[in-house]
């Protein structure tokens, strides 16, 4: 019985500094890979938004017994967190005829389109006091100028002509409703180059005048 324990307690100590040595020299385990940037990149903010909405806004028109609704495609766009470029473009369709209505001229009876440049200020205290903020969302200062162009109707047809363009600066608040909605309301001023007659010398006379313009619109949008 000594015996046998005798070679049992021999068999594990010729075997442990074998047992040691074969786990020092067993390749260390490799460390996990980092993590890759698709899952580090969660919920990263959209720099463009696309844009397809209506309200009061250029193309809106109530006259006697008439109204002209507009539809309006614009294109956002983020290249810093706080500045952002825009476009728009927009159709007033008549929607209502009026009693003297001309069934020669088109269903868009004004079109035209806008460019400018935002800048949304202070979203950071607004962050600091719980206020919604990020991309497309704040209060802003915007330059922006437009074009517009009317719908004209003679022997030849119907076909557009050229009407005024504007020059503004405007304080706006955009703020998203859901997923898919937006809010746009904006008011301010500038300049025009309206087709006008004026009384000069005893004699009327008409061509471009650069006038004042007041600029107030109200936006609801479907966005993407």
């Amino acid at each position: 019985m000594r015996t046998t324990y005798l070679r049992t307690a021999l068999a594990l100590i010729c075997c442990s500094p074998a047992t040691l040595l074969a786990q020092t020299n067993s390749p260390a385990a490799t460390p996990a890979d980092p993590p890759s940037p698709a899952s580090t990149a969660v919920g990263t903010p959209r720099n463009t938004m696309v844009k397809l909405g209506t309200g009061l806004t250029r193309g809106f028109r109530f006259r006697t017994n008439t109204l002209t609704a507009p539809i309006v495609l614009g294109v956002e766009h983020h290249i810093t967190s706080a500045w952002s470029v825009s476009g728009n473009a927009y159709a007033g369709l008549e929607v209502i005829e009026g009693k003297y209505y001309d069934s020669t001229l088109p269903l868009v009876r004004e079109c035209g389109a806008d460019i400018g440049a935002r800048y949304y200020y202070n979203q950071e205290k607004r962050r600091q006091k719980g206020r919604a903020t990020g991309p497309f969302t704040g209060n802003y200062l915007s330059a922006m100028t437009t074009a517009t162009f009317y719908a004209n109707a003679n022997a030849d047809g119907a076909h557009y002509r050229y009407g005024y363009s504007t020059l503004n600066v405007v304080w706006g608040m955009q703020r998203r409703i859901g997923r898919h909605g937006l809010f746009d309301a904006y008011a301010g001023g500038g300049i025009q180059n309206d087709y006008a007659f004026r009384y000069r010398n005893g004699h009327y006379r008409q061509g471009r005048v650069i006038d004042p313009n007041l600029e107030v619109g109200v936006k609801l949008s479907l966005v993407h």
